[in-house]
């Protein structure tokens, strides 16, 4: 009886939270593969998930610190995602929310929880 209450109450909660899902993203990971004629192995982008529904989170942590040339401000990036999407450490993630899409990297292991899974995300390089 606990078991089935438990397990509503974990329903009701993730649709909650996929209620807050604003935008989408695509997720690659990079694949070895064999390239014959130069009997090498490449590293070539592949689409793990695509048009997954999902929602971008934002914490600024701290005040702007100065540099010689610009004000850095350090911000906490974390992505809503479904527990069953396996977002991998080291992914390239596209999210367009809000009617702005940028590509991220994920810095690592994601959170998972029964609902939704979190993962931290840095902006790519050549976004910034």
């Amino acid at each position: 009886m606990v078991m089935v209450q438990l397990n509503a109450a974990r329903r009701q909660m993730r649709k909650q939270i996929e209620d807050l899902y604003e935008g989408t993203c695509t997720i690659y990971t990079y694949e070895n593969v064999y390239n014959t004629a130069t009997h090498s192995l490449e590293s070539v982008d592949k689409v793990f998930a695509e048009d997954e529904p999902c929602r971008l989170s934002y914490l600024s942590s701290g005040p702007a610190d100065q540099s010689e040339t610009a004000n850095i401000v350090g911000q906490d990036i974390y992505l809503f995602l479904a527990p069953e999407i396996k977002a991998r450490a080291g992914s390239v993630v596209k999210v367009t929310q809000n009617g702005v899409t940028r590509t991220y990297e994920s810095m690592g292991i994601s959170a998972m929880y029964f609902s939704h899974q979190e993962v931290k995300l840095k902006l790519k390089k050549t976004e910034a």
